[in-house]
């Protein structure tokens, strides 16, 4: 048997107990433990579905917030060079020497 009908049959066995689950419901007569199985799958299906789409968010938000943390630890860094640059007159004649001619 190939990989892709085991599932469809899994499903069509799934389906026809959901069904007599509902008739049995409708009937009021008591639920087959099979039935309640079928449930049980079909519940944990949708749970790991909830479970996933719920993980694909925190990933996507959480990269969001690592790469703003990244972002203001550059500008921070970028900050701190310029500030101790404009402190020191010595560092600022340098620096601005260095941007006008390279080679000096």
């Amino acid at each position: 048997m190939d990989s892709f009908s085991d599932p469809v049959r899994r499903a069509n066995q799934n389906e026809g107990l959901l069904q007599g689950l509902s008739r049995a419901v409708a009937r009021s007569e008591a639920v087959e433990p099979v039935e309640l199985g079928a449930i049980g799958e079909l519940v944990g299906g949708v749970a790991v579905i909830a479970t996933l789409l719920y993980l694909a968010l925190q990933v996507r938000q959480n990269t969001l917030e690592t790469r703003v943390a990244s972002s203001q630890a550059l500008t921070d860094s970028i900050n701190q060079v310029n500030l101790a640059i404009s402190v020191d007159a010595n560092r600022a004649s340098i620096t601005r020497r260095g941007r006008e001619d390279y080679s000096s």
